[in-house]
């Protein structure tokens, strides 16, 4: 009866357990097998397991590329705002150094500024625009300087005052100083007369706000005249910056009346030293040309030296040749010595004595230029000289004689060639006649 009991009791818990969601259920070991069994038929194919590594394969480029694509975009958005800064820095870096856009920006707005005015006040002075800003200026463009740098150098170098104004557009009152002082007419003719180099400058660009700072300017409009110390350094000899009201044009034509000496004191130095410069130029030039002309002729009388030497070492070479080739030169052979001669009349022109035609003996079996060298030996006085060569058999060593002659046979005319031998040159054997013409 109790094991009927629990065996009930253990069948609700197991009951009770199963109906629990997420309870784990019961598993009937005699149907294991059959499990196992069915387990096995639930195989899937192995093509079903290929197609699966196929899709993974491929997958997996095509995720890689996307995340690539995607990381590419991210960083270009990125970098969009940075190339913008950049060309803004740009934009701003020419915008405040560009030192001639800046100065005709400056000129445009003063002129502008200056042309309303008068239009309102009925001014009858002169405007800004007319006399620094067009090209009818009463004041020389060519005055009027791009940079407070290019103001100093020109001032400088060409020894003349500097005009600098400096211009605060912010302020109430900024055209006074442009009315009053620079379209002044004793001010815009003291820059005629003493042709003064012209600079404006806007403090609200960086080149101004540096040359405020540099002459420590603390009130604006600013006006300076600058002039050149005898140390080519710059000063300011005359500034203005207080109440118009105070400005007196007396003041700064004393100022210039009282520099300009220096400066045309400078001009002279420099043109003096201009034109010393210019007289030791001219003295180094002669003295080059003269020792250019010295070297030359130098140069000639060592050549002429040089070709005379080698003009007699030749002439003895070709003695000690000659008297060389005398050494070799076969003695005339007769009719009872020989037999067999060849009995030849050369004549000769310009020969140094009375007669122009010799006849001599040659022996048939030597050369023809067996004939050459006599009519050598003899046009040169050497068959009659009794100098004689001691140097042994060899000629002599670095030279080679050239005959300055030809032979000729007259009838027919024929030139006979000095390797053939004598005897079978039928216009000279047994006899013939011969004529010796220069080359």
């Amino acid at each position: 009866m109790n094991i009927f009991r629990l065996n009930r009791q253990r069948g609700d818990e197991e009951e009770l357990l199963n109906s629990i969601p997420g309870g784990f259920p019961t598993i009937n070991v005699s149907n294991s097998s059959n499990n196992n069994t069915t387990q096995s038929q639930d195989v899937p194919p192995a093509n079903n397991s290929t197609t699966s590594f196929l899709r993974i394969v491929l997958q997996i480029p095509l995720y890689i590329l996307y995340y690539l694509v995607t990381i590419i975009l991210t960083i270009l958005s990125l970098l969009k705002p940075i190339l913008n800064f950049n060309k803004l820095y740009a934009h701003c870096h020419r915008q405040y150094y560009d030192y001639n856009t800046n100065m005709k920006v400056l000129l445009d707005q003063i002129s502008n500024e200056d042309v309303h005015n008068d239009l309102h006040l009925g001014s009858s002075n002169y405007t800004f625009g007319s006399v620094y800003n067009s090209e009818t200026s009463v004041i020389p463009a060519q005055l009027i300087q791009n940079s407070y740098l290019a103001l100093l150098e020109n001032c400088s170098s060409e020894c003349k005052f500097g005009l600098i104004y400096l211009h605060n557009p912010l302020l109430c009152d900024k055209m006074s100083y442009v009315k009053h002082i620079l379209c002044s007419p004793r001010v815009i003719n003291c820059i005629k007369s003493y042709q003064m180099l012209l600079w404006f400058g806007d403090v609200t660009t960086s080149e101004g706000l540096q040359v405020s700072n540099a002459l420590k300017v603390r009130k604006f409009p600013y006006f300076g005249i600058l002039s050149r110390r005898s140390n080519e350094t710059a000063e300011i000899i005359f500034n203005f910056n207080g109440s118009i009201e105070e400005f007196n044009p007396r003041d700064l034509e004393s100022v210039l009346v009282q520099k300009y000496p220096d400066l045309l004191q400078m001009i002279e130095q420099r043109q003096n030293i201009e034109r010393d410069r210019l007289i030791r130029q001219q003295q180094d030039e002669r003295f080059r040309q003269s020792l250019l002309h010295d070297q030359a002729r130098e140069r000639q009388r060592n050549e002429a030296l040089r070709r005379e030497q080698e003009q007699r070492d030749q002439e003895l070479l070709k003695r000690q040749w000659l008297l060389w080739r005398k050494s070799q030169l076969h003695p005339e052979p007769t009719r009872s010595q020989a037999q067999d001669i060849s009995r030849i009349a050369i004549k000769m022109n310009n020969f140094h004595n009375n007669s122009s035609r010799i006849v001599r003996n040659f022996d048939p079996t030597l050369p023809i230029e067996e004939i050459y060298a006599f009519v050598e030996l003899t046009q040169n006085n050497i068959i009659e000289s009794g100098d004689r060569y001691e140097y042994g058999d060899n000629p002599p060593n670095g030279y080679q004689h050239q005959y300055k002659f030809k032979l000729i046979i007259p009838v027919p005319r024929k030139e006979l060639v000095p390797s053939t031998l004598i005897g079978n040159e039928p216009g000279i054997y047994p006899s013939g006649n011969i004529i010796v013409e220069s080359i």
